[in-house]
């Protein structure tokens, strides 16, 4: 690896979601046009239009193993791939994690992961019934450079169950088991993360940086959820480091957010976004602790936001995902 030039790691929730009824069977019936339509698609190009892109790809709702490896079958031809994927489905899962990382050239030296243990009611929460939790790589970044830990995960988003029950759309009861899993996310990391490494932490985390709902104290949640991560000394890269409110979802439509001119899929970051698209949220994060011993050694060099298109570019969402992936450049001092 050039050692000047920065690491590279990307996250994107995918939206691949079409649970099938076991493993290798079909797919549940898409009654009312709830589930991604043509998953097969979307899967293949999914890893396409991502491979050779970053260092480090951190993928999310890549909810079924078929569609997990319809997406790594982009890096099948490049050497010294590593796939990981997340905690899997079991007796009380119907799904896996969804989460799915591809470490591309860079030794991996050590994996964890985890599965917690708060996860929602299955009959109000559609996502209760997926194995929610953590993964984590660690990776040598390079000679000279610390080692660093990425961990991904994908939190309770809450609601969206097929046959809304009471309670379903509870936005406070989602948030309390959502910081439960933070508590459970910490416990992991400090049980796993080394304070010689840098760790880095992305994922959706289904709390907007600006709740739109919460017309009192919009950024409750979101502080809430950074004093949770606190002791681990993780920092959100996108404040200081990004432009404008960098919003990842509820775009109306995606395809409407300005895109770089050199067709790289590259979102054009604007200080006034917020006024253009005002019902968009910043949900996917990246939070980054530098080495306890050495916090010069390792510092931000970008942070940006990516919007992918099909082969056709007339997906539903305007691209790929309903999504925006997000990118953070690691450099080493």
């Amino acid at each position: 690896m050039d050692p000047d030039r920065p690491l590279r790691l990307l996250f994107w929730n995918a939206w691949l979601l079409h649970p099938r009824l076991w493993s290798s069977g079909p797919r549940l019936p898409d009654v009312g046009g709830h589930f991604s339509p043509a998953i097969e698609r979307r899967a293949r190009l999914a890893g396409e239009v991502v491979v050779g892109r970053a260092d480090v790809t951190a993928f999310a709702e890549c909810w079924e193993a078929s569609d997990a490896a319809a997406v790594a079958a982009a890096w099948a031809d490049r050497p010294g791939v590593t796939v990981v994927a997340g905690p899997a489905r079991g007796r009380r899962h119907l799904t896996g994690s969804g989460l799915l990382t591809v470490v591309d050239g860079l030794p991996v030296v050590r994996r964890a992961k985890v599965t917690y243990q708060a996860v929602g009611d299955w009959w109000r929460d559609a996502d209760a019934l997926a194995s929610k939790g953590a993964s984590l790589v660690e990776v040598v970044a390079g000679p000279g450079r610390p080692r660093v830990e990425v961990c991904s995960t994908h939190l309770l988003a809450g609601g969206g169950s097929l046959v809304p029950a009471p309670g379903h759309d509870d936005q406070r009861r989602h948030h309390a088991v959502r910081m439960a899993q933070v508590d459970e996310l910490v416990a992991f990391l400090q049980r796993e993360h080394d304070p010689a490494n840098a760790l880095v932490l992305v994922g959706d985390l289904n709390v907007a940086a600006v709740d739109p709902v919460d017309a009192v104290d919009p950024t409750a949640g979101y502080r809430e959820l950074v004093e949770r991560l606190g002791p681990l000394g993780l920092v959100d890269a996108w404040p200081q480091h990004g432009v404008g409110p960098g919003g990842t979802c509820d775009f109306s439509p995606i395809a409407d957010l300005p895109l770089a001119a050199d067709g790289s899929g590259a979102v054009v970051d604007l200080l006034d976004e917020a006024s253009r698209f005002p019902k968009a949220q910043r949900i996917d994060y990246a939070l980054i602790a530098t080495p306890a011993e050495r916090p010069a050694s390792v510092g931000v060099g970008a942070i940006r936001r990516w919007c992918f298109q099909g082969d056709d570019g007339r997906d539903p969402q305007g691209c790929l995902s309903d999504h925006l992936a997000l990118s953070v450049d690691l450099t080493f001092a």
